[in-house]
């Protein structure tokens, strides 16, 4: 395709020449505009997210130390770089703030910040400490809400303070709390403009405005009033000329100091009223003010240029237009304080990058796609053409300054298989001529003529095409989307495809080709780095290898350079590469890695050169400048004007100015890397926070001009945090740092400001700290700061001469207690062998065994006594010594815990049962008992000593009765124990939980407590003497409780023997099954009877059906089974909802039980399927009698609820025992498929069953199996019955008639086989199939000349209603090429109206398609004249029916006459079917038919006599169809 702007032979000389040209550019670009948006400043904005407690700013201030001071409405920050500190009113806390309200700022030296607030005058914050200083005017005196309260400018002078409020200007003296008037202001004045400005010149001159005007109070006393009108705003330039803002604009004070001169806006500026608010001067002394509500001016101080800076879409713009505040900070960044989103820093020297948006998103869709450019290219005139993600092309100029759409490329590159047409790539060509690399192909643009072209590559018709190179020869290399590399010679047109073969069996997609001046082919692709070297025809594939570090860094490859000397830079997924060759071999390298340390290695998506011959990176981390030979590398972010992180692979291009253009995501970055240089700026490095602690920071940790840092003896921790103070970017500032006398080197904390030391030793150090500015170059400054760490207490002096002494005494004294202990020594040892022998006595007697525990070395002294000869009384003792007193695990936790309470003085004894082992290792329960007896001089025990008793039997028989108890206390089922004469002696809980009797309420009362009347008395007599006299009975029993409720229980009673064989005691157990029965009875309904209707289910069916057949061959008697099913019931189910079709089936069943008497069976089988067993029957007419009486009373409507009734009818079967079956299964299915033909035959009819009837179901399911595989086995075709127009007398089209010949049943009608098809939902497919055919056959008569002719099919109501018709009718024109007004659908009348309202809106959706809708059938169905005509059809058809009597029947001729007459007052197309005769023609002709069709004109035809018949017929000159 060729799209010619203008023909090139018309030009006549360079004048007519340059006309042409200018044409043929308005072509392309029909108005040049500017960038939809750019960006030369980036703002930050420093809000909530950093802890912001409120967005409205009201004042900026900044200290000597370089904070920065935010006055909001919530309260007072401190921003120290990374984060704020707040300080606001607290009513408990009289050294907080007076009011959260702030209002005005002003900084006195290094001392202090002064506050003014709305409602509570000023206080003063002390930066040597952060103690906060309230003050109030007139001693206090002032009542809340005063003017003099409500400040709104301050000014400190020679440590007096001046304060602007709303009742005036007071100069205050802190020192006395006095105050002196020194301007008395109307408050009302001031209301409605409360702005107010302090500042002081050179000449040391107060100068104030306010609502009344301008001010000056001189330094010796005396004032003046140099202007009238409110003054909004003030400032002093640097040549100190004082600047006034105004509600009109911006006004400069005269060099006479009398007057003021109106500067800005001019007359023709088209500003109108600007209120001027704040006012500064940038370091390139450029002015910028705060316009309220419309933004920023940056201008000239003469006014002669203003740029103004407004709120946009663009990422980095400024976030509002209402701001109230400026200030410029020594690090030169201007602070933006807004009214809704707090404060935003910007540099007011511009970003390094200048950001170029396309198009304004509509949404954020439009707004990625539109403005991320895909690739650049710069043309001989030095225009630059890009692409972009959303299909469009652009044209810039060369100064970057307007930008124009080509309109002319959508037009060139017509629409293909589904691919976004987008330039993927450019190559300059000869004499003005670009090549574009495309989706949807090859294309030039002639940019001296503006002629856009699309090139075909033969053999490549619908390839996508990625990326482009040019070689000096003049052929193309082009990257494809998996064709690989193709290599293109415009001359002769041939195309030849180089595929590298990668590890995926699929081709693999070039995204970069560059032609290196050696002329070989460097191809990055989806697999790896393809080198082809045309001249020795060898192709080289590189890939990455991960145990080769020389491979290539990644195998996607985005980006091939070659630089200015020579080399090979690879930019890939995985970071940039460089070539080394050497011979034959090729190595990579890769210095981004080595030179970006512990950083990420970014994914490098465009190269360029600078031509200082510094590569640039367009990557997903933003831009990146690396030195390759220096090995450094510089990332700029957002900050620094980037368009965004991301950057689009390939889009680059370095102009012939040396400037560079790069494409992202979000725009275009324009700037000439000759003029990116690092700041200059250092920001100082302060103490932020200091603390001791691993807790979070307090406010006692805010470090305020610490001169050293003093660390607590018991610190075991120093956390330091420290800050650069650069506010305009401070996400590349890096820290290192170092402690002087414990780190022997600096240590690179990265951009972390956090800094950790534990454990450091006492003594004196000093901190040292360091950081980088916004762009790495480190601060020869450091923040330097002393460090003592106190000893602890125990290592000062006086505590060492202590311990000296006290060691002389402890020698002495041990000493002297060695003597003494040798002494008492003799006198134990016989007190001991006494106390032995007595010891002896008493375990002997006791049978308990001693032990003696020593605490401190962990050892169980033990001492049992033996005897080998009982009647001896002689004692033997064993003594052990058991370092291993084994205590049970499960044991020893509750052991100890005890041991601890007694030890502690909790308890007086040590008394526990556990688990030890025994001499022969198995585990043995003991009852130990002990106390303390022997303490150390502390006080703390040293030994405990007792005894323990062996007591394993006695647990276990106490468990068993345990268990026992506690197995009656759990059971669920009652238990009581009664006496002989059957009173309750114990119950158990579950007993009370069932009687409702309490144990103290049945004890010693009679068993007959709970007799229930269900029972005679002598059952209950009968069964105690039974239980007497057998000694157990069981059974069920009503009882009754307490609540006087009877209960069905299960009881079991059974006697108890005492020792001595004799019966003590009953035992009863019993279990309440009430609820198990009611729920068995309810089963058994639930398996026998429908829930909805209550009449019985098919199980219950047929047991009864059984039982009759029994007695109907006993007594020789007939049984009839009527199936029935409800006509139509699912649209009525469908339309009124399921709620009411359960009515529906409940009044069913009651009409049929009323109808049928109660002597025969009524059953639902599910669903809307009804049967009734009649018996005792003579003749099969008494059975169709009942179906008769059946059908007849369903003529009445069914009463579903108060207000709505249905009619509904039945279609019932019959079948007959024994004349059509003996079993009750087979009476079933017989009755089913005679209903099933009563339906087929036209519903709310009966009808008996036959055996005829079985053979059509039989091959009716034999059709149906085989309708499935028709579309498999080709047995499907269409004929074509032709249309003729009477007043053209022509064929004007055909009907499309679906036909199956089946090689088992031969040719089945459509009458057998569709409605199989609707029913299996296989109408679907074959409609689609039958579609699809069509067109195919109306594309090629097409082809052969017929293209006037129209493609009428069938749609059935299945397609209509549950198939996507409207999608799958545009996926098949789409596929055949077939103009959608030649297709013509036909739907019956029935199929239109029976849900017209779903139906209109299925047709609407095709009728906008341009396919023509045809009403078929008409007048055999029910219409709704108010529905035809609202439906969006074309065509009426006549019915046959009414065709067939035309001229005999003079009323068929009334209607079909009157049927034209209505559907042309409609404007509606009308086709006569079943048309036999002439005299029917005729007739027709004479009432203005418009269309026939039938046997008169032709049969139906198969598609090549079909196109023969319309080529070959004429009309007959003495035909009725001539006009």
């Amino acid at each position: 395709m060729r799209l010619s702007i203008f023909d090139p032979s018309t030009r006549a000389g360079e004048r007519v020449a340059g006309v042409l040209f200018a044409l043929a550019l308005a072509l392309i670009a029909p108005a040049a505009s500017t960038w939809a948006a750019t960006r030369d400043f980036h703002f930050r904005n420093i809000g909530s997210e950093h802890g912001l407690a409120q967005n409205t700013v009201t004042a900026f201030a900044q200290d000597l130390d370089g904070f920065v001071w935010v006055g909001t409405q919530g309260g007072l920050h401190r921003y120290d770089g990374q984060r704020y500190h707040l300080f606001r009113h607290d009513p408990r806390d009289p050294a907080s703030l007076p009011d959260s309200y702030v209002t005005a700022l002003a900084i006195e030296g290094r001392d202090a910040v002064w506050v003014g607030t709305y409602s509570e005058f000023v206080a003063r914050l002390d930066l040597h400490d952060g103690a906060i200083k309230r003050f109030a005017i007139d001693g206090g005196a002032a009542l809340p809400g005063s003017p003099r309260k409500q400040v709104l400018a301050l000014l400190p002078v020679d440590g007096q303070l001046w304060v602007g409020t709303q009742a005036g200007l007071v100069r205050f003296d802190p020192k006395t709390g006095k105050s002196r008037d020194l301007l008395t202001l109307d408050p009302r004045n001031v209301a409605t403009s409360p702005q107010q400005a302090l500042l002081r010149d050179r000449d040391r001159a107060v100068w104030f405005g306010s609502a009344s005007g301008l001010y000056r109070f001189g330094a010796g006393g005396g004032s003046e009033r140099i202007a009238e009108g409110a003054v909004h705003s003030m400032g002093f330039d640097r040549d100190g000329r004082l600047w006034i803002g105004r509600a009109d604009g911006l006004y400069r004070l005269r060099d006479d100091g009398r007057a003021l001169l109106h500067v800005w806006p001019g007359a023709d500026s088209g500003e109108v009223n600007p209120d001027v608010r704040a006012i500064v001067q940038a370091p390139d002394r450029r002015l910028w003010i705060s316009v309220f509500g419309d933004g920023l001016r940056r201008m000239d101080v003469d006014g002669g240029h203003v740029q103004a800076l407004r709120e946009n879409w663009m990422q980095g713009a400024l976030s509002e237009s209402a701001i109230g505040k400026l200030m410029l900070d020594r690090g030169g960044a201007l602070w933006v304080g807004g009214q809704f989103r707090g404060p935003s820093v910007t540099d007011p020297l511009g970003t390094r990058f200048r950001y170029l948006a396309g198009g304004e998103p509509r949404n954020f869709a439009s707004g990625v796609a539109g403005n991320s450019v895909r690739a650049i290219v710069e043309d001989d005139a030095r225009q630059w053409w890009f692409g972009t993600d959303n299909g469009e092309l652009y044209r810039s100029d060369a100064r970057g300054d307007s930008l124009a759409p080509v309109e002319a490329f959508t037009a060139t590159f017509p629409s293909g298989p589904g691919y976004l047409l987008r330039v993927m790539g450019f190559a300059r060509g000869e004499a003005g001529k670009l090549w574009m690399a495309t989706t949807r192909g090859l294309g030039t643009i002639d940019t001296r003529t503006g002629v856009l072209a699309q090139v075909p590559l033969a053999g490549y018709p619908d390839v996508q095409l990625r990326s482009i190179a040019r070689d000096d020869d003049g052929t193309l290399w082009i990257g494809s989307q998996l064709r690989g590399l193709l290599h293109f010679d415009p001359g002769s047109g041939r195309v030849r495809a180089y595929m590298a073969r990668g590890n995926s069996p699929e081709p693999s997609t070039v995204h970069v080709v560059t032609v290196d001046r050696n002329h070989r082919v460097w191809a990055g692709s989806s697999d790896g780095l393809q080198l082809l070297e045309p001249v020795a025809g060898r192709m080289r594939v590189f890939r990455h290898a991960p145990d080769a570090p020389q491979s290539l860094a990644g195998n996607l490859v985005r980006a091939v350079l070659e630089a200015s000397d020579g080399t090979i830079w690879i930019g890939t997924h995985s970071g940039l590469s460089r070539v080394r060759e050497e011979g034959n071999e090729i190595r990579f390298e890769h210095p981004l890695d080595a030179a970006l340390g512990a950083r990420p290695v970014p994914v490098v998506f465009s190269i360029a050169e600078s031509p200082q011959g510094l590569l640039w990176l367009g990557t997903d981390a933003g831009l990146m400048r690396f030195d390759p030979a220096h090995n450094a590398v510089r990332t700029f972010g957002m900050a620094d004007g980037v368009q965004d992180l991301e950057f689009n692979g390939g889009s680059a291009a370095r102009l012939r100015d040396g400037r560079l253009l790069f494409g992202g995501v979000r725009g275009l970055n324009l700037f000439d890397p000759r003029m990116v240089h690092d700041s200059a700026y250092m920001p100082p490095v302060r103490l932020l926070s200091a603390r001791f602690s691993a807790g979070a920071a307090t406010d006692q940790d805010l470090a305020w001009q610490p001169e050293r840092i003093d660390v607590p003896s018991d610190a075991g921790l120093l956390r330091l945090r420290v800050g650069a103070l650069d506010f305009a970017d401070g996400g590349n500032i890096r820290y290192r740092y170092k402690l002087e006398g414990f780190d022997t080197d600096w240590i690179d904390n990265g951009a972390v400001p956090e800094i950790t030391y534990t454990r450091v030793p006492p003594g004196d150090y000093t901190f040292l700290a360091q950081a980088t500015n916004r762009d790495g170059v480190w601060n020869a400054q450091s923040l330097r700061l002393p460090v003592h760490v106190a000893p602890p207490m125990w290592r000062h002096p006086f505590a060492l001469l202590a311990y000296a002494v006290a060691g002389l005494l402890l020698v002495g004294g041990v000493a002297w207690l060695i003597v003494q202990r040798r002494r008492r020594e003799k006198v134990y040892f016989a007190q001991i062998r006494d106390r032995e022998e007595r010891l002896q006595l008493a375990l002997w007697a006791s049978g308990e065994m001693f032990w003696d525990y020593d605490l401190a070395r962990g050892e169980m002294r033990s001492m049992r006594t033996s005897e080998s000869d009982a009647a001896r009384p002689g004692i033997a003792v064993q003594s052990e010594v058991d370092q291993r007193h084994e205590i049970h695990d499960d044991d020893l936790p509750r052991v100890l815990e005890r041991l601890k309470q007694h030890l502690r003085g909790e308890t007086p004894l040590f008394l526990s049962e556990h688990r030890v082992r025994g001499p022969n290792g198995a585990w043995t329960w003991v009852r130990a008992r002990g106390r303390v007896v022997e303490r150390g001089p502390d006080g703390r025990a040293l030994r405990v000593a007792g005894t323990a008793r062996d007591i394993t039997a006695g647990r276990a028989a106490e468990r068993e009765r345990r268990i026992a108890t506690e197995v009656l206390r759990s059971m669920s089922e009652a238990v009581a124990v009664l006496d002989r004469d059957f009173q309750f002696v114990s119950v158990n809980p579950a007993f009370s939980r069932i009687s409702g009797y309490n144990e103290t309420e049945v004890i010693g009362k009679s068993a007959s407590l709970l007799d229930s009347a269900q029972h005679d008395p002598d059952f209950y007599r009968q069964t105690r003497a039974e239980v007497v006299r057998n000694g157990r009975w069981s059974g069920e029993m009503w009882q009754q409780r307490k609540d006087g409720e009877e209960f069905l229980c299960w009881i079991e009673s059974s006697a108890v023997l005492d020792a001595g064989g004799q019966r003590s005691h009953y035992v009863a157990v019993f279990t309440d099954i009430t609820d198990k029965k009611r729920a068995e009875q309810e089963l058994r309904y639930l398996a026998n009877y429908d829930t909805l209707t209550s009449l019985p289910n098919r199980a219950l069916l047929s047991e009864r059906l059984s039982r009759a057949i029994v007695r109907a061959r006993r007594q020789e008697s007939r049984i009839a089974v009527l199936f029935l099913d409800l006509d139509r019931f699912k649209d009525i189910n469908d339309s009124l909802g399921h709620a009411a079709g359960d009515r529906i089936l409940r009044a069913t069943a009651a009409r049929l039980q009323q109808t049928v008497g109660p002597q025969h069976t009524v059953a639902r089988l599910g669903g809307d399927e009804f049967t009734v067993v009649l018996e005792n029957i003579d003749t099969p007419e008494e059975a169709e009698k009942i179906a008769r009486e059946i059908i007849t009373s369903f003529e009445a409507p069914l009463d579903i609820d108060e207000t709505q009734d249905v009619a509904i009818t039945p279609s019932i079967g019959i079948s007959l025992y024994p004349d059509n079956a003996a079993v009750p299964t087979d009476l079933l299915k017989h009755a089913d498929t005679a209903m099933y033909q009563a339906k087929a035959a036209g519903r709310r009819i009966y009808m008996r069953y036959t055996e005829s009837m079985e053979i059509a179901i039989r091959r009716r399911a034999t059709i149906s199996a085989a309708l499935r595989k028709v579309l498999d086995r080709n047995e499907l075709r269409l004929v074509f019955q032709p249309k003729l127009s009477l007043p053209q007398a022509r064929i004007t089209g055909v009907e499309a008639l679906l036909r199956w010949t089946s090689p088992e049943y031969g040719e089945i009608p459509p009458a057998q086989f569709i409605p199989l098809a609707e029913e299996s939902g296989l109408i679907l497919e074959i409609g689609e199939w039958a579609l699809r055919e069509a067109c195919h056959t109306l594309k090629r008569w097409r082809a052969n000349g017929l293209d006037r002719l129209t493609m009428a099919v069938n749609v059935s109501a299945l397609q209509l209603l549950r198939g996507d018709l409207p999608a799958v009718v545009a996926r098949v024109l789409e596929d055949t090429g077939v103009p959608a007004e030649y297709l013509e659908l036909e739907l019956t009348e029935s199929v239109v109206m029976s849900n017209a309202a779903q139906t209109a809106v299925t047709l609407q959706a095709i009728r906008e398609l341009g396919v023509q809708l045809a009403v078929d059938d008409f007048g055999t169905g029910y219409s709704s004249l108010a529905y035809l005509k609202r439906l969006p059809i074309t065509t009426l058809k006549i019915d046959k029916e009414f065709i067939g009597d035309l001229t005999r029947d003079a009323d068929d001729e009334a209607i079909t006459s009157t049927v034209i007459t209505m559907a042309h007052s409609l404007g509606l197309n009308v086709v006569a079917e079943g048309v036999e005769e002439e005299a029917q023609v005729l007739f027709l002709r004479a009432h203005r038919c418009d269309e026939i069709q039938g046997y008169w004109l032709s049969q139906p035809l198969d598609a090549h006599r079909c196109l023969g018949l319309i080529r070959t017929w004429a009309p007959d000159l003495n035909a009725a169809v001539i006009p």
